[in-house]
């Protein structure tokens, strides 16, 4: 998945759609349960503009657009079910703090 995010004024926020996709397990906690219910049942080469006002998360400070690509998508294992994010890891999969993770090249 890539995304770029955006405030109300159009100030980028965040932007990695130029970037490798992040990885997540989806049903985890690496990334937002509102942006996961947003994504789920997207197909690879699926994109979708997403908006949230500040008054509906009460962790936003201020509105904001999210653009989404999906870029793939597969089946977790057993494993990666079982153990979450520690399964992640150990496929060489980095999540940092800010729940955006990186395949090491």
């Amino acid at each position: 998945m890539r995304y770029c995010i955006k405030n109300k004024d159009g100030d980028v926020l965040e932007d990695i759609i130029s970037l490798p996709p992040i990885n997540y397990l989806h049903g985890s906690t690496s990334i937002h349960k509102n942006l996961q219910a947003e994504v789920s049942g997207m197909s690879p080469g699926e994109s979708r503009h997403i908006s949230w006002k500040a008054s509906e998360l009460s962790e936003l400070q201020h509105d904001i657009d999210i653009y989404v690509i999906i870029d793939s998508v597969r089946e977790a294992t057993l494993e990666e079910l079982q153990q979450g994010n520690q399964a992640l890891a150990a496929a060489n999969i980095f999540c940092g703090d800010d729940c955006s993770c990186h395949t090491s090249l």
